[in-house]
């Protein structure tokens, strides 16, 4: 084992002698050929862009209205439930096992206020989906909204949330 101890030093001491890290010079030749680091620009939501129409079969019924406020809205949503249900992670692990839980309810109830705002939307969209209906670019972002919510209603639940 001593042997082994005294192998490990020398190949270590091989390694820094033969070249295994930088010269003095390199570090000043790599900052002078490097241009400044601009400070991050503050972050700003930027609104997402809306999906291409999907195209299919002429629609059985018509779409019920959504705008992109409503679409807007329900992702402002999504990202406060997103938030609170984080904190109950965090707050499980520090081991506030209370906070956790009423984090992930309140995460729950936020969920619940989106499906409630977008109930009739969703009933529209599970049915064109299932009978291949064309649709238009909001609903294919409520799609892609619905799965992220279903997710992490999945989480939430999974974390303790209640209803």
């Amino acid at each position: 084992m001593l042997l082994g101890g005294v192998g490990l030093l020398v190949v270590i001491g091989l390694v820094v002698v033969l070249g295994g890290g930088k010269k003095d010079g390199d570090n000043a030749a790599a900052a002078a050929t490097k241009p400044p680091v601009a400070a991050p620009a503050a972050a700003t939501p930027t609104p997402t862009p809306a999906s291409a129409a999907k195209a299919g079969k002429t629609p059985t019924k018509p779409a019920p209205a959504l705008s992109a406020a409503v679409l807007a809205d329900a992702r402002t949503l999504l990202a406060d439930a997103k938030a609170l249900s984080n904190e109950g992670v965090q707050a499980r692990n520090a081991g506030n096992n209370e906070l956790a839980r009423q984090k992930q309810s309140a995460a729950s109830d936020t969920v619940e206020a989106i499906k409630a705002t977008t109930a009739a939307n969703w009933a529209w969209l599970e049915e064109a989906e299932l009978e291949g209906w064309s649709m238009s670019g909001e609903y294919a972002d409520l799609g892609k909204l619905y799965t992220d919510l279903l997710n992490l209603e999945n989480r939430i639940r999974k974390g303790g949330g209640t209803r």
